[in-house]
C-alpha cells in the first residue's frame, strides 16, 4: 500500500510504540497540548550529543511532552540498557519503535511518521501543535525556536509548509521517492534488465533526476556491460554532471577504480583510466576558494592512481606528493579519519609512484605491480 504523506500542517501520525523505557506512557497526542516527538538510534553519534539539549529543552517546557523514540533496533535490551547507563542525563520519555514484524528493523513510527515525512536521518524531531498537526521538522538541536513560537501560538504554520514544500519540489524528493520504490522491487526480482529500464524511463520523464542518481545507473553498467558503461561516463562527463564537482569526483574515483582492477575490459584499462582524468580535469576546473582541502585531496589521490596506469608516472608522482602534502591538514579535524592510516596509505602510493617513474617513465604501471 503507498505510504500516506504527512508534511507540515498535515495531523500527525498514531503513537505507536512496542514499549516506554522511560517517563509515564504516551498512547495518543492529546488535542489542546504540543508535544515534541524525536526519533533516534543508539547507534548514532549526534543522537546520543541531542540528549543533553533535549533535556533542557523539557526542562524549560515542563507542560511539552518531549518523547524520544528509537528507530531502527533488533535487540529491546540493548535499548533499555542504554538508557538505563544515560540515568538521569535522559531527562524526557523514551519509546521503542513497534518493529512492522518481528524481528525488522523497520518500526511502524519510522515508517508513519519519518518516511510519510521524506525525513529518514536521525535524529529528526517533530513538533506537534496544539491542534495535532505537525508543526515543524527538522534537527532537535535547531528545535528551541520553533518550539517557542509554537507554544506562544506565533508559530505560522502556513509559511512552514510551503518552505517545506519548495525544497520537496527543488530537490525532487517525492520523484525520487517513486523511482527508489521502482528500483527495490527490481532489485528483490533480481531483474537487472527491468533495473535500467527503470533508470532510463525516469530519466526521460525527468531530466532532472539524472545528475542525481546517474552515477548509480552507471554502477550498475559497470558491473555489467563494460562498453555501456564507459559510453555512459562520458555521456555524464560531457553533458549530466559537467558543472558538478562532487558528482565528477565520484566518477572518476569510480572509473579510476575500475582500471586498477581491470574491471571494464581487463585488456584495455587505459580507457576507464583516460575517462577518470577527463572527470578530475573537469572538476578541477571547477574549483574556486571555497573548495575543501579534502575534496582537493581526493582528486590528487586518485588522479595519481589514474596516471599510474595510463603510464604518466611523473605525473602521477607530482599528484601523491600533492595529496600527500595536503592530508595532515584536511583530515587533522576529522574524527572518523584515522590520520596515521591515511597518511602511511600516501606515503606508500608516492613510493609507488616513483619506484615507477624511475624505472621506466611513460611505462604502465599497476599499483599492485610496484
Amino acid at each position: 500500500m503507498p505510504l500516506k504523506e504527512r508534511l507540515i500542517g498535515d495531523p500527525a501520525a498514531e503513537i505507536r510504540v512496542q514499549t516506554f523505557l522511560k517517563g509515564e506512557p504516551i498512547t495518543t497526542l492529546a488535542k489542546g497540548r504540543v508535544y515534541v516527538v524525536v526519533f533516534w538510534a543508539i547507534w548514532c553519534a549526534p543522537c546520543k550529543a541531542a540528549i543533553p539539549h533535549l533535556t533542557a529543552l523539557q526542562l524549560r517546557h515542563p507542560q511539552v511532552p518531549v518523547i524520544g523514540v528509537a528507530v531502527d533496533w533488533t535487540d529491546l535490551g540493548e535499548i533499555a540498557a542504554f538508557v538505563r547507563d544515560q540515568g538521569d542525563a535522559i531527562g524526557y520519555r523514551i519509546a521503542a519503535d513497534l518493529p512492522l514484524s518481528p524481528g525488522e528493523r523497520q518500526g511502524t513510527m519510522g515508517r508513519t511518521w519519518c518516511q510519510a515525512a521524506y525525513n529518514t536521518a536521525v535524529p529528526t524531531a517533530f513538533i506537534i501543535d496544539r491542534d495535532g498537526r505537525i508543526a515543524w521538522i527538522g534537527d532537535p538541536l535547531e528545535s528551541d525556536d520553533p518550539l517557542a513560537a509554537v507554544v506562544e501560538g506565533r508559530w505560522d504554520l502556513a509559511a512552514a509548509r510551503e518552505k517545506q514544500e519548495a525544497v520537496l519540489q527543488r530537490d525532487k524528493v517525492r520523484e525520487l521517492r517513486r523511482l527508489e520504490e521502482t528500483i527495490e522491487r527490481h532489485l528483490a526480482a533480481g531483474d537487472r534488465t527491468g533495473l535500467l529500464q527503470a533508470y532510463d524511463v525516469a530519466f526521460a520523464a525527468d531530466p532532472g533526476l539524472e545528475p542525481l542518481r546517474g552515477l548509480d545507473k552507471f554502477a550498475l553498467l559497470l558491473a555489467t556491460r563494460h562498453a555501456a558503461a564507459l559510453d555512459y561516463a562520458r555521456h555524464l562527463i560531457g553533458v549530466v554532471v559537467a558543472d558538478q564537482i562532487g558528482p565528477l569526483i565520484r566518477l572518476g574515483t569510480m572509473l579510476a577504480k575500475a582500471a586498477e582492477q581491470g574491471t571494464p575490459a581487463p585488456d584495455r584499462p587505459p580507457a576507464a583510466a583516460n575517462l577518470a582524468l577527463s572527470a578530475f580535469t573537469r572538476a578541477e576546473a571547477l574549483f574556486g576558494e571555497g573548495t575543501d582541502t579534502i575534496t582537493r585531496v581526493i582528486l590528487a589521490d586518485t588522479a595519481a592512481r589514474a596516471l599510474l596506469v595510463v603510464g604518466r608516472t611523473a605525473e602521477a608522482a607530482d599528484r601523491a606528493r600533492a595529496a600527500r602534502a595536503l592530508a595532515p591538514a584536511a583530515f587533522a579535524l576529522e574524527p572518523d579519519i584515522d590520520l596515521a592510516a591515511t597518511i602511511s596509505q600516501l606515503d606508500q602510493l608516492v613510493a609507488h609512484c616513483d619506484a615507477a617513474a624511475g624505472r621506466r617513465d611513460g611505462a604502465t604501471c599497476r599499483l599492485d605491480e610496484a
